[in-house]
């Protein structure tokens, strides 16, 4: 909630939040494979999924905490 508040009000308003739209639809992508939700097959992560995942998350955070010059 406090890191949607803080990109809410940054100067990069709609770029923190379709950032962490792009965050959050990483993360349930890789829970519905990791757990089969929806009729999909189950598969395991490997390190390059988690890789994507943790590249994403930073790459928003650069761009919600820069926002303020």
């Amino acid at each position: 909630m406090a890191l949607s508040s803080i990109a809410v009000n940054s100067e990069l308003a709609l770029a923190g939040g379709l950032s962490l739209l792009l965050v959050g639809q990483i993360l349930f992508g890789l829970i519905s494979d990791l757990w089969g939700l929806f009729g999909t097959p189950k598969r395991m992560l490997n390190r390059f999924d988690l890789l994507a995942a943790l590249c994403v998350i930073a790459g928003s955070a650069l761009i919600i905490y820069s926002g303020g010059a």
